[in-house]
C-alpha cells in the first residue's frame, strides 16, 4: 500500500478544491461588497485602521484587487 499522499489528486480532492476556490470567490465577493457599502475607503485608510491582526496596504490591495487573480 502506498504511503498517504503519495497516491496523487483524485476526484474527491478535486471536489475539494473546487469547493475552496468557490468559497474563495463567495467570501471575496462579500468583502468587496462591504467595503464599497462602507464607503469605499483607500487601502492605505483600511491598512491605518486595522489592529490585530495589522494588515498591510499590499495585503488588502492583494485581496481587494483580487477578482482578477481569482479568476
Amino acid at each position: 500500500m502506498a504511503e498517504s499522499g503519495s497516491e496523487g489528486v483524485g476526484t474527491r480532492d478535486d471536489a475539494v478544491v473546487t469547493e475552496y476556490w468557490e468559497a474563495l470567490h463567495d467570501f471575496a465577493d462579500k468583502l468587496n461588497a462591504f467595503h464599497i457599502s462602507r464607503g469605499s475607503p483607500s487601502y492605505r485608510d483600511i491598512a491605518k485602521a486595522s489592529r490585530e491582526p495589522k494588515l498591510s496596504q499590499v495585503a488588502i490591495t492583494e485581496f481587494l484587487g483580487a477578482d482578477d487573480c481569482l479568476s
